[in-house]
């Protein structure tokens, strides 16, 4: 099968609750569920799947991109109408809640069956976070995958020494591209654990240690909270985490470099268009580093515009879609920012934009001037319906200290009325998915 994967190797591919899966175990295993799947479902047909981050939900998506099935994960955080209104959209020929035994599938012979493997044929469609609407269907095929993670790669440089921690959720396409397939396509070893949860980062050093990990994803948030939750610690072994999903803040990223030595490298992308920018070395700017190779961005009224050979197919609407063979060409990201000296910086998400009165106000300019209130630790701008004026501004903050007054006083003497919060709510903390995005959604609910 060619898919630029080592396969005939027994170097340790996947490390799963104190077992270790060889790269040539991995490839006898997707055969054995291929062999399994075959009578189930035929090709282009959709595999819906429910289940937490394991070694067979790996041998899933492998089995699933080379036999051309397509392959739809359902996050954990999706309400029940959310999964039910995707199932009944897709309507999958096969439903897995359950891991299936591959050791009790008989390893079929080479000659007998032969993969069925075609990178330009659609094999997965990721439903969008939903942290601000209703998810969405994003149509990747393999070319766009892979060509991604090799660029990844590239820019980032080669090194089969790789031992990733991987606990982003699996259902989730950061959860498979940045802690999956990049590091099979370097032959590197993949440590899963549980998906994100507290215990997990309060012990995150014991299993840096054990493991000896040496490289890892983790979101904004996670590094906040590590930076919270532990005292100055140096691992001998994790050198450097690659951020994404949200942007860093800066003040986060110096004191987790200052408390552990370890280096934070931010990257961009989207779902549809994958990898846009990574860095490749620690830096203490705020942008998101270069362009990967073959990534050109275009502005239009502040909006980041991607071109690239591995973006989407398209968005889901009806088994149509599913039909197209060609990905495409150009996506308008819906975030805004800017280029400048061969590096990408992102400002805003654009649809974050909060239009009051007509003027345009970006929730970062007010975010950044509230922040330097010594009594706030983190605050969110948004929108709240207004008959008037078509939009106001609402502030969500989280206080160091709880002293109402002090804030609200910094506020008034700080952001001129036009652009000053008209209804302040205070919370201990935001509500995060399990990729570590904040659900704006569940916060505005709490202002109308």
């Amino acid at each position: 099968m060619k898919s630029n994967i080592n396969f005939q190797s027994d170097k340790i591919a996947v490390h799963y609750k104190n077992t270790d899966y060889t790269y040539r175990k991995l490839n006898e295993d997707i055969f054995k569920l291929s062999h399994f799947l075959k009578k189930k479902i035929k090709k282009q047909e959709v595999i819906c799947v429910d289940l937490e981050n394991s070694y067979f939900y790996i041998v899933l998506y492998l089995t699933s991109f080379y036999n051309n099935y397509i392959i739809v994960p359902l996050n954990k955080n999706y309400a029940l109408e959310d999964k039910e209104i995707i199932i009944n959209l897709l309507k999958p020929k096969i439903f897995i809640k359950k891991e299936i035994n591959l050791d009790k599938i008989e390893l079929p012979s080479r000659k007998k069956y032969i993969l069925n493997f075609n990178k330009f044929l659609p094999n997965s469609i990721f439903f969008s976070s939903g942290t601000t609407e209703n998810p969405k269907g994003i149509i990747h095929n393999y070319n766009s995958l892979s060509n991604s993670a090799k660029k990844f790669i590239n820019t980032i440089g080669k090194t089969s020494d790789i031992r990733f921690l991987s606990f982003l959720p699996m259902s989730y396409i950061g959860g498979v591209l940045n802690s999956v397939l990049n590091i099979l396509l370097m032959h590197g070893t993949i440590y899963v654990v549980k998906e994100f949860d507290y215990d997990l980062l309060k012990n995150i050093f014991l299993t840096i240690n054990k493991f000896k990990i040496n490289s890892a994803w983790l979101t904004p948030t996670n590094i906040s909270l590590i930076n919270k939750m532990h005292k100055n610690q140096k691992s001998k072994y994790l050198k450097k985490v690659f951020v994404g999903m949200a942007p860093l803040s800066h003040i986060e990223k110096i004191k987790f470099k200052k408390k552990f030595n370890i280096d934070c490298l931010e990257s961009y992308g989207t779902s549809e268009a994958l990898f846009v920018s990574c860095k490749k070395k620690f830096s203490t700017d705020s942008s998101s580093g270069k362009l990967l190779d073959r990534v050109n961005v275009s502005f239009f009224k502040r909006e980041i515009i991607v071109k690239s050979n591995s973006l989407m197919v398209g968005y889901y609407k009806s088994n149509k879609d599913l039909k197209k063979k060609k990905n495409i060409y150009k996506f308008k990201t819906g975030d805004a920012g800017y280029y400048r000296n061969n590096k990408l910086f992102i400002t805003d998400r654009l649809k974050d934009v909060i239009i009051k009165g007509g003027e345009n106000i970006l929730p970062s300019e007010i975010e950044t001037k509230i922040k330097k209130c010594r009594y706030v630790k983190d605050v969110l701008i948004l929108p709240k319906l207004d008959q008037i004026s078509g939009e106001e501004i609402c502030a969500a903050i989280i206080p160091h200290v709880m002293k109402k007054k002090q804030i609200e006083n910094f506020i008034k003497k700080n952001i001129q009325s036009y652009y000053r919060p008209s209804c302040i709510k205070y919370f201990d903390k935001f509500p995060i998915n399990s990729n570590g995005k904040i659900l704006k959604k569940e916060i505005i609910k709490k202002f109308k």
